[in-house]
């Protein structure tokens, strides 16, 4: 097997692992409060949350494409760049979730994600203008609007109870909070399921345009040599009117229709190779020894097994619970009761369900932890135990950019250490 295919296998394997990290990681997200206010039992809410997780991941694929297209160019990065980013991404959820602060899976993923494409050609293999109003702005103002929302709503909702009981009210909220924490953990699937989906979609379409299979024993040991310098660095080699030529993309242009390439890619001639090492390639491929695939038209697709593979995964990590960040965010931040719940959780499920709509990476985290904020500083501004909000920013300020030091940093290791073992 190639050495390519099994990088994309290992992506895959490490991509579901991250994506299972991520369902008990984020399953705060959508159980927190209703365990936090007794509504139901953790196990309760645990399966409940597995079950609508894994349908929310099967809605729409905008997130995907946006994760897998939008950021990095998905047809100029290497399986080194992708494996880079979850490794990266991997480490932190782990780092956090041990300490019980619920930092965002997203932001971890698409920063390791950044930082790996940095170190595979630097800041030109990087979207900058979808980094910025995907990633960058949404990370800005959907705190803002989590606290906004969650304090105006929580003030409605006073205002219409005003005037009743609290044992009925808490009653009433109490089965409201069920279905908002349905819709929840249904949004939560959406969007965070999504962004592994276009993880692995990007791998694929990384091992179709630049792989090479079935190099292990060509006569002449050149042509493994000059293939495999190519594919490394990005490039391909493409026969064209009987002589080979080894291509590497430099960039996009607007409606480029060079090389038949139908994502508006253009290609950096690099080597034109001689008569000689083309005969030799020639012969390789009829002995079966060599095989190049140079198809480079790429739609971006999540196939079908991507989706029920990652919609199992989180789904599964929901069923581990993540009770350290559950504890800090049912209880340590604010003390809940269910007609608080039920606003936090309504308020971040439809900023959530927005987003997904309009294919934004969102971080679950930020949306519902900054909803619970709003609703506590509806109900006094020192029922929020800010000392504790106060580490959870920080955390928030730290998940981008150290996750993008650390996929640039494993780029270089893994890259390295894939030299040295050829």
């Amino acid at each position: 097997m190639h050495d390519y295919f099994i990088l994309l296998i290992f992506v895959i394997i490490f991509a579901l692992i991250f994506d299972y990290i991520n369902g008990f990681h984020d399953a705060a997200n959508s159980i927190a409060t209703v365990v936090s206010t007794r509504v139901l039992r953790p196990f309760q809410a645990v399966i409940m949350a597995a079950i609508l997780n894994l349908i929310g991941a099967f809605i729409g694929i905008e997130v995907a494409k946006t994760v897998g297209s939008g950021i990095v160019d998905s047809v100029s990065v290497n399986q080194v760049t992708v494996l880079s980013a979850l490794i990266s991404a991997i480490i932190w959820n782990l780092i956090t979730w041990y300490y019980g602060i619920p930092s965002s899976s997203s932001h971890a993923i698409i920063g390791g994600l950044c930082g790996g494409a940095f170190g595979f050609g630097g800041f030109s293999m990087m979207k900058l203008k979808g980094v910025l109003n995907k990633v960058i702005i949404p990370m800005i103002t959907s705190p803002i609007i989590g606290i906004f929302f969650g304090f105006f709503i929580m003030i409605i909702i006073y205002r219409i109870v005003f005037y009743s009981k609290p044992g009925p009210i808490n009653k009433i909220f109490s089965k409201l909070q069920i279905l908002s924490a349905g819709f929840m953990a249904l949004s939560h699937g959406q969007n965070d399921a999504q962004k592994t989906m276009g993880i692995i979609t990007m791998a694929v379409i990384s091992y179709s345009v630049f792989s090479v299979t079935n190099i292990n024993s060509p006569n002449n040991p050149e042509i493994k040599n000059i293939v495999s310098k190519f594919v490394n660095e990005g490039g391909f080699i493409k026969n064209e009117n009987g002589k080979y030529k080894a291509y590497k993309i430099i960039g996009k242009v607007e409606n480029a229709k060079d090389k038949n390439l139908s994502s508006s890619y253009i290609l950096e001639e690099v080597k034109e190779i001689d008569n000689k090492l083309a005969f030799e390639i020639n012969k390789a491929i009829n002995n079966h020894e060599l095989e190049i695939n140079s198809e480079t038209k790429v739609e971006f697709n999540v196939p079908k097994w991507v989706i029920f593979s990652c919609a199992l995964a989180m789904s599964l990590g929901t069923l581990a619970g993540g009770w350290r960040i559950i504890h800090t965010m049912g209880s340590k931040m604010i003390k809940l009761q269910p007609i608080n719940g039920f606003a936090a959780e309504t308020t971040a499920s439809l900023i959530i369900t927005t987003a997904s709509y309009f294919g934004i990476p969102l971080s679950t985290t930020h949306v519902i932890s900054t909803s619970i904020m709003g609703v506590g500083v509806a109900k006094r501004f020192s029922a929020v135990k800010w000392r504790i909000v106060g580490n959870i920013i920080i955390a928030w300020i730290l998940t981008f950019p150290v996750t993008f030091l650390l996929g640039a940093t494993f780029y270089y290791i893994i890259s390295n250490l894939l030299n040295f073992l050829k």
